[in-house]
């Protein structure tokens, strides 16, 4: 049976040359020079010791109308919120038994102060966060300041305002209740350590979350009412 006109037998395909082109690429390695290996960035990331043994937590009883009353308010010891006195926290409180050792975060320059009527007795510890440097390597950067404040002022001799080195981990003070946390020490559920930090430049207070690291607990409500 004849095929019809312009169709090809299945058993003999019609093929026609093709053209290959060939690629530049393929037909010579590329001889350009390697991509240099990009400059690491080191992670200059301080580790700075909590001020007690153990789980840090955050005080969470405030005084009410009535003596012997507390209230269950841990958001105020946080950094930021506004209190019912209407002043701005600036600072971290964090609960511990009145005596409780308080330990240096991070080596550097301690010094101590009194201030009466608002952080009693506090400790300065003086430092520099460690910053990348244009070489690749870590190097001191923006200086630093941490207050620990209402510790018991029970040292009479102690020298005001003189600087001292100091290593990380030493202790350097007692929590307590001095200056206006006066009535707050232990068996007080209010007994706590004020903790700021601020820059040396301008005394600024900032947040201390970034840098310290520090991840308190917020214990349970117990038998205390809630905030209002």
């Amino acid at each position: 049976m004849a095929q019809p006109r312009g169709a090809h037998s299945a058993a003999h395909p019609t093929t026609h040359p093709t053209a290959i082109a060939s690629s530049p690429a393929a037909a010579a390695p590329s001889t350009s020079a390697a991509a240099p290996e990009p400059r690491t960035t080191p992670a200059c990331h301080d580790t700075l010791l909590e001020p007690f043994e153990g789980q840090l937590v955050w005080r969470i009883a405030y005084r009410g109308v009535h003596p012997g009353h507390y209230r269950y308010c841990p958001d105020w010891s946080h950094f930021g919120p506004v209190r019912p006195h209407g002043k701005q926290h600036r600072g971290y409180d964090l609960a511990s038994p009145t005596g409780t050792p308080v330990r240096s975060a991070i080596a550097g320059k301690l010094s101590y102060a009194r201030d009466v009527g608002g952080w009693g007795l506090f400790a300065r510890l003086r430092f520099h966060r460690s910053v990348p440097s244009a070489s690749g390597t870590c190097e001191p950067g923006e200086e630093l300041e941490l207050i620990y404040a209402h510790l018991i002022d029970d040292t009479p001799s102690l020298v005001m305002g003189a600087e001292r080195d100091v290593a990380a981990g030493a202790t350097i003070g007692r929590v307590g209740c001095s200056g206006n946390a006066r009535g707050m020490c232990s068996p007080s559920p209010e007994s706590h350590l004020h903790v700021t930090l601020r820059t040396m430049k301008d005394h600024r207070q900032i947040d201390p979350a970034p840098v310290l690291g520090w991840t308190p607990r917020t214990p349970d409500a117990g038998a205390l009412e809630a905030c209002q």
